[in-house]
């Protein structure tokens, strides 16, 4: 893979070991800035939000036999904004708090999912638990469907803009109750995330290859090969005519 860029990343010392391939080009040149910040920042209205989406009831039995539910607000566990990001085809879940970032790769093997929810506890491999604080709706899985899909589907989406997004090698999504932010291949250094770098290669060359597969001309045939089906020799039959 070639990186068209004007900033490094943390992948980029990969071409190192998988060398450089020109024929699948990855152009950073339109990245949009994304900082740490980004990922725990809110508005002031999204504020009372996030302190109230770790609450969550729970049943109990009360002495007459009867189920009742007690209102409690996550026995004082911090709150967790959710995020995500694409690399190539793979969806990565990033959670944020003030100073800390992690992503599901972080959590305890016992907790790893295909989506979390608002009020759902996580527990880190470093111990860390905290409650989630937004979630993703159908639309997210959706773009995730469909950037799985057949690389032909990137032709198939409705909105000029989702194809630019569905496009792309790695998009940020970030949804709150009043923002809902994404942008495109962003600097992975800048905003904090210091995924496995060959997971990351692999991701966006198994991601540029299906791409270019997709938009390679159905049949085309190799000059080569039209040549040598008509009887010519290409090397004496196309030779100028010298004085």
């Amino acid at each position: 893979m070639k990186i068209i860029s004007k900033f490094k990343d943390n992948y980029d010392f990969m071409v190192s070991k998988y060398g450089l391939d020109e024929t699948l080009v990855y152009d950073r040149r339109n990245s949009a800035p994304v900082s740490a910040d980004e990922l725990w920042s809110l508005s002031e209205a999204d504020k009372p939000f996030l302190e109230n989406a770790g609450s969550r009831y729970k049943v109990r039995v009360g002495k007459d036999g009867k189920l009742s539910t007690d209102f409690y607000a996550g026995e004082g566990l911090p709150r967790l904004l959710h995020s995500v990001i694409f690399i190539g085809k793979n969806l990565v879940h990033i959670f944020a708090a003030e100073g800390k970032i992690y992503t599901d790769f972080d959590l305890a093997e016992n907790e790893r999912e295909k989506m979390y929810f608002n009020g759902d506890i996580l527990t880190f491999k470093d111990g860390f638990r905290a409650y989630i604080a937004s979630r993703f709706e159908s639309d997210i899985l959706r773009f995730a469907a469909l950037r799985a899909s057949d690389p032909a589907a990137l032709s198939s989406a409705d909105r000029a803009s989702e194809k630019e997004n569905l496009s792309a090698p790695i998009v940020f999504f970030k949804r709150t109750q009043t923002t809902d932010f994404v942008a495109i291949n962003p600097q992975l250094r800048a905003m904090g995330l210091y995924l496995d770098a060959d997971f990351v290669w692999q991701s966006l060359v198994e991601f540029l290859s299906a791409k270019k597969d997709a938009e390679a001309p159905v049949g085309a045939v190799p000059n080569e090969i039209k040549i040598a089906s008509k009887g010519f020799d290409a090397k004496r039959s196309f030779r100028p005519k010298m004085k």
